[in-house]
């Protein structure tokens, strides 16, 4: 998985795919001009099983996050999540 830098657009792999699903994180960047922070989060999507990051340049708020789709079948991860529940899946918008 790759994590692009909003600010610089600088590439971060997670190699070791220790990246901790389902909470935003936050990565140092040193790439471009000059230092940067950014904002992380990992998204399974419960309809289509793909994984989806989304980056931000300030820290994400409530309504960031409940406005997040899956890049691969653009199902609302929040809709996903509904239906999930109500089958007894556990949630995946991490």
């Amino acid at each position: 998985m790759r994590l692009t830098c909003p600010a610089c657009g600088a590439q971060h792999a997670d190699d070791f795919e220790s990246i901790e699903a389902g909470a935003v994180g936050k990565m140092h960047c040193e790439g471009g001009e000059g230092d940067h922070v950014f904002w992380f989060i990992l998204c399974e999507c419960l309809a289509c099983g793909e994984e989806t990051t989304f980056t931000w340049t300030q820290v994400p708020g409530p309504t960031d996050l409940s406005d997040l789709s899956c890049s691969e079948c653009g199902v609302p991860f929040h809709e996903a999540d509904r239906e999930a529940e109500d089958e007894g899946t556990p949630r995946h918008l991490l």
